[in-house]
């Protein structure tokens, strides 16, 4: 019975949210010129990714809401930043995730994920920059809020 409530508590509260999706670049970039608010859903699995580093942790999916963005008539771009976790052999104050996106008006959404301490806000020594290289439509997808 509680896997039935909360399964549709869930389905009530993310109903509203993937009913308004934005499948092109203009529709993107119309929303966010007229002051709408954009979340966008990516999903790391389904994108290409580069992880250099020995301890990985890009998470599967994410969810990130577009508080600023620049665009051009052909590009959309966007800083997210997130507290990751505290890992001892890297950061043990904690790591900070900055990503830095561009959507193209193709829409290719290219990525690069750098790490950082939390604390400090120095690059750790054995943290290289993850690239990410996504599809509108099929690993990322854009929603009005």
């Amino acid at each position: 019975m509680f896997k039935k409530v909360l399964s549709l508590g869930v389905f009530l509260i993310s109903s509203p949210l993937f009913a308004n999706e934005l499948t092109s670049f203009d529709a993107i970039v119309a929303a966010l010129s007229s002051g709408k608010q954009v979340s966008a859903v990516l999903h790391a699995k389904q994108c290409k990714v580069t992880d250099p580093n020995e301890i990985k942790f890009l998470p599967s999916s994410g969810f990130v809401r577009i508080d600023s963005a620049l665009f051009t008539e052909d590009k959309l771009g966007f800083d997210v930043t997130k507290y990751a976790r505290a890992i001892p052999t890297i950061a043990p104050n904690g790591l900070m995730q900055r990503a830095s996106f561009i959507l193209e008006k193709n829409g290719q959404l290219n990525g690069v994920i750098a790490s950082f301490d939390a604390v400090t806000n120095v690059k750790p020594a054995n943290r290289k920059d993850v690239t990410v290289d996504c599809k509108l439509g099929d690993s990322v997808h854009f929603y009005l809020n």
